[in-house]
C-alpha cells in the first residue's frame, strides 16, 4: 500500500468510523503512536533553506518553508526507519495537504526523513514542508498506526 493511500484510507476510515474531529495536542506535549513517542519542539518559517555542507535551497517564487522540529523515541524493541510521509501530513487553513519538501537532503542538518531509530533512543530534528506564501496558518495531523486515533498540532 503506498504511502498516500495509507493516509488517505485512514482518514476516510476515522471519518466514516464516525471520530468527529481531531485529538487536539499541543507543541511541547508527547503524542504516542503505535510505534513511536512524537514531541513537536517548534516550529518556523524561512524562504531558503541552508545546511553546513549542502547548497542553500531558496523557495520557489510564491512559496516559502516550514521548518517543525520534532523529538522520536522508537517505543518498540527493534530498529526501524520513520517515514513521516506515511502518517504526518501539514494543513494549512484551508485544507490544502503537504508532504515532506522531497529536496531537504543536504539542504538541511537535521533532516529526519528516513532517518533510522534505535529503540529507547530520542532522536531530534527537523521536517520541512514547501508551502504558499499565502498560507497564514497551518497545522500538523499526525496519524496513529492502525487506529483512527489522528492529532492535530496548531503550530500558527
Amino acid at each position: 500500500m503506498s504511502k498516500k493511500s495509507f493516509f488517505l484510507g485512514l482518514i476516510i476510515g476515522v471519518l466514516v468510523g464516525g471520530l468527529i474531529g481531531y485529538i487536539e495536542a499541543g507543541v511541547g506535549q508527547t503524542i504516542n503512536l503505535k510505534t513511536m513517542a512524537v514531541v513537536v519542539n517548534k516550529s518556523g518559517e524561512q524562504t531558503t533553506l541552508s545546511a553546513r555542507y549542502g547548497s542553500p535551497k531558496a523557495a520557489k517564487d510564491g512559496a516559502k518553508f516550514v521548518s517543525v522540529n520534532l523529538t522520536l523515541a522508537n517505543t518498540t524493541t527493534s530498529e526501524f526507519t520513520f517515514r513521516p510521509d506515511e502518517n504526518i501530513r501539514l494543513v494549512d487553513s484551508i485544507g490544502r495537504e503537504y508532504e515532506t519538501y522531497s529536496d531537504s537532503i543536504g539542504a538541511v542538518d537535521d533532516y529526519l526523513n528516513y532517518k533510522d531509530l534505535s529503540p529507547s533512543i530520542d532522536v531530534s530534528g527537523s521536517l520541512i514542508f514547501e508551502i504558499p506564501e499565502d498560507a497564514t496558518s497551518y497545522y500538523l495531523l499526525i496519524a496513529k498506526e492502525q487506529s483512527k486515533e489522528i492529532y492535530k498540532v496548531s503550530l500558527i
